[in-house]
C-alpha cells in the first residue's frame, strides 16, 4: 500500500537581509545569489527556474547540502537563496527568518509517501501509525487533508 504524505511543493527562500542586500524583486534576480540545494534534488532549481520562465539561467555558484535543516539554516545565515519543501520551511517562514520568494512549484514525481505490504493492511500497529502520520501529514499539506477526512469518517461508521 502507498500513502502520498506530501504533494512535491518546493519554494524559494532567502532571509531578510539577502532579499535587500541583492535587491531581489523578480525570479530573474536570483542570478546575482548563491544557489542552495539538498543532494537529493540536483534538479530542483533546474525545474523551477523553468517553472518560472527561466531556462536558459546558466551555471552559478551553488552550495550543496545533505539535510534540509542545513539548507535553511545556510539560507538563514545569508549565505545563499534556498529552495526547499514548503512544509518543512513553515517554522522558518512564520519566524520571519526566511522570505518566500515567488510562487511555489510542484515537483512532478516528488513527495513524501508511507508504504507498506498490502498484507498488514489490517495489521494493528500499521493501522495506527498510518492513521497518525496521514493525519499529521493533512495538517501539514492541506491536499492531504481530503484522504484524512474520508478514512475518519469510514473508521466512524
Amino acid at each position: 500500500m502507498l500513502h502520498r504524505l506530501t504533494t512535491g511543493e518546493i519554494i524559494a527562500l532567502a532571509s531578510p537581509s539577502l532579499v535587500a542586500a541583492l535587491g531581489i524583486r523578480e525570479p530573474k534576480d536570483l542570478r546575482r545569489a548563491t544557489l542552495l540545494i539538498h543532494r537529493s534534488r540536483p534538479d530542483a532549481w533546474s525545474e523551477w527556474f523553468a517553472a518560472h520562465w527561466l531556462d536558459g539561467i546558466g551555471a552559478q555558484p551553488s552550495l550543496a547540502f545533505g539535510q534540509f535543516t542545513m539548507v535553511l539554516q545556510a539560507a538563514i545565515a545569508g549565505l545563499g537563496v534556498a529552495i526547499a519543501p514548503s512544509f518543512l520551511a513553515r517554522p522558518e517562514l512564520a519566524a520571519g527568518e526566511l522570505i518566500g520568494l515567488f510562487e511555489p512549484i510542484v515537483q512532478t514525481g516528488q513527495g513524501d509517501f508511507f508504504a507498506y505490504p498490502v498484507e498488514k493492511k489490517d495489521f494493528a500497529p500499521i493501522v495506527a501509525f498510518r492513521d497518525w502520520i496521514l493525519e499529521e501529514a493533512a495538517v501539514q499539506e492541506p491536499g492531504a487533508r481530503e484522504g484524512a477526512l474520508r478514512r475518519r469518517r469510514a473508521k466512524s461508521r
